[in-house]
């Protein structure tokens, strides 16, 4: 099944889309945006999700299709790679995203 999304679609409204997906699939979520103002503080470029489900970890970072990642989320991204799945995910990503969720 191919998703489709304007190329334009905020952040916003792109996590939105990937997070009912990703419910919908059964996968558990935490969302890093609900605690900005601490995370700001405490550990900024965190990843915007954690995803769980049968055995899998996911570390997910949200951005538009023209979004820019910071050095601060490169460098989480690194840190968390070794021990977990970590993504990078744009809207033009959908379908991969879709499949990898199943």
């Amino acid at each position: 099944m191919e998703t489709r999304l304007p190329a334009l679609i905020s952040e916003m409204d792109f996590a939105a889309t990937v997070d009912e997906m990703a419910i919908a699939f059964g996968w558990k979520i935490y969302g890093v945006l609900e605690q900005m103002v601490y995370a700001r503080r405490l550990s900024k470029g965190f990843p915007d999700r954690v995803m769980v489900r049968a055995g899998r970890l996911l570390f997910v970072e949200y951005k538009s299709q023209r979004g820019r990642v910071t050095p601060e989320q490169i460098e989480w991204m690194d840190a968390l790679r070794p021990a977990a799945e970590v993504f990078l995910w744009r809207p033009s990503d959908l379908d991969q995203i879709e499949e990898l969720l199943k």
